[in-house]
C-alpha cells in the first residue's frame, strides 16, 4: 500500500513528480492546491477554511487504497497526514525555485502578466517575497524549519525520502521507487 506525501517549497517539484509517480504507480494524485484555494476571478487569492480543505481531500482519497498528496500540508492537515505511509521532501536552492515559479506564471498566464503594470505583477511579486523566506523563516510559516521539524517527527514512526538536488524527474522518480521498494510492507490480510 502507498499513501505517499510529497511536499517541499514552491517551486521544488513536488506536483510534477507526484503526477509522473501516480501515472507510474497507477494510483491518484490529489495536489493540496486544488483543496486548498478558492475558485475565484484572481486565483490564488481566497483559502478555504481547514475544515473544508480536509474533508474534500478525505472525500477524493477515501475509497483509494493508493494516493499520492502533493503540496504543503504539515500546518493543517495531521488528520490526512495520520493515514499516510511514506513521505518524500524535495528542496532546490532559491534561485532555481525562484526562476521555476517565474517560468510557470508565464505558463499559466501569458508571458506580458509579470511586467510592471501586467495584470499578475503585483500578485506574483507578494507571492515571490513570500516564497523567498523559505529557507530564513522560522516554524510559523511555511519554513525549512517547519518541515524540518514535521520530518523529525514523522520518520520516527514512517519512512522519509529527501532528495535535496536538482534532478530530472525521471531520476527522481528512479529514487523514490527503489525508496519504496525497499521500505514497505507487504499489506496485512
Amino acid at each position: 500500500m502507498h499513501r505517499i506525501y510529497i511536499f517541499g517549497p514552491s517551486g521544488s517539484g513536488t506536483t510534477t513528480l507526484a503526477k509522473a509517480l501516480s501515472s507510474k504507480l497507477a494510483c491518484q494524485h490529489i495536489d493540496t492546491d486544488d483543496h486548498f484555494w478558492q475558485r475565484t476571478p484572481q486565483p490564488y487569492t481566497s483559502s478555504h477554511p481547514v475544515d473544508k480543505r480536509i474533508s474534500t481531500i478525505r472525500s477524493a482519497i477515501e475509497d483509494q487504497k493508493n494516493w499520492l498528496i502533493s503540496g504543503c500540508m504539515c500546518s493543517w492537515g495531521k488528520p490526512l497526514l495520520n493515514k499516510t505511509t511514506h513521505a518524500i521532501y524535495l528542496y532546490l536552492p532559491w534561485q532555481i525555485r525562484r526562476e521555476r515559479l517565474k517560468q510557470r506564471e508565464i505558463r499559466r498566464y501569458g508571458k506580458g502578466c509579470l511586467s510592471p503594470g501586467g495584470h499578475r505583477h503585483a500578485h506574483f511579486q507578494k507571492f515571490i517575497d513570500w516564497a523567498s523566506l523559505y529557507d530564513t523563516a522560522d516554524e510559523s510559516m511555511r519554513s525549512r524549519r517547519r518541515h524540518d521539524t514535521w520530518l523529525h517527527n514523522y520518520q520516527l514512526n514512517k519512512p522519509v525520502l529527501r532528495l535535496e538536488n536538482d534532478q530530472s524527474v525521471q531520476d527522481r522518480m528512479q529514487r523514490v521507487l527503489h525508496f519504496l521498494d525497499k521500505t514497505s510492507r507487504p499489506a496485512l490480510v
